[in-house]
């Protein structure tokens, strides 16, 4: 029998439209939504549209296309060996690479390059919502887990982060939150941004599976474990519980 056919990864949108999709053949495919017509093909995999839904960029060996949303014709080319993840900064300027060992950045609106890092460990990248800070957690040759925050802007170093466990940023960009059940089970630690200083620890009596912020940035929700149903506690940003429910 044949292989079956199908497209994997996350399908994605634009607000003007436009879907994509790929096939493990590294086929790229742009639908325009309100027809259904096939726009054109990429050769790649994991593509990702900036939020302002004018560009694409999407992964090729060793090389990164960027090409206009609309039609895919080139914009241009970036080179990362063993580049395995791409985004955006929230403005659309920015195009992100990362690889196992190496972080860079470029402007897509030239193609320079603005920012360069090379942990011997990356874990993850995110942005502040307002695209002022660039996280990038990352773990050292010892095994030493941390994070490094940048000023995008001008790409200095703010601060740097002793902390292993998963990273969620405040949506207005003034706190950083991480959580971890190792060593200690259900432990939360605040941090200020961008100087980076902790302003408290707390735990939750439970291991945390999720943990989100509300958009006003004075609450946050936290998945706790329960026999029954599981267990949502709310708590202020200083970590103060506010209420369980179920």
């Amino acid at each position: 029998l044949a292989a079956p056919h199908y497209f994997e990864g996350n399908t994605i949108f634009t607000s003007a439209g436009l879907m994509a999709a790929f096939t493990p053949d590294r086929r790229i495919r742009v639908w325009q939504m309100s027809d259904w017509t096939v726009l054109y093909e990429l050769k790649g995999k994991t593509p990702v549209f900036s939020p302002d839904g004018k560009l694409l960029a999407a992964l090729d060996g060793d090389e990164l296309h960027l090409v206009n949303a609309v039609d895919g014709s080139a914009v241009t080319v970036f080179k990362l060996a063993g580049a395995a993840g791409l985004q955006f900064s929230p403005d659309s300027s920015l195009l992100i690479a990362t690889s196992k060992v190496e972080v860079n950045v470029w402007k897509t609106g030239d193609g320079s390059e603005v920012f360069k890092s090379n942990p011997a460990r990356i874990l993850r990248t995110s942005f502040s919502n307002d695209g002022g800070l660039f996280l990038v957690q990352s773990q050292n040759q010892q095994g030493e887990a941390g994070l490094s925050i940048w000023q995008a802007p001008d790409w200095s170093l703010a601060s740097t982060i002793k902390a292993s466990g998963t990273v969620v940023m405040q949506p207005d960009g003034r706190q950083l939150f991480v959580y971890s059940n190792y060593p200690a089970t259900g432990q939360v630690s605040i941090y200020n941004l961008p100087d980076g200083r902790l302003v408290s620890k707390f735990r939750t009596g439970g291991s945390i599976y999720r943990l989100a912020i509300s958009p006003d940035s004075t609450r946050m929700a936290i998945s706790l474990p329960d026999p029954v149903a599981g267990v949502l506690a709310l708590y202020d940003t200083t970590g103060k519980l506010i209420k369980k429910v179920t």
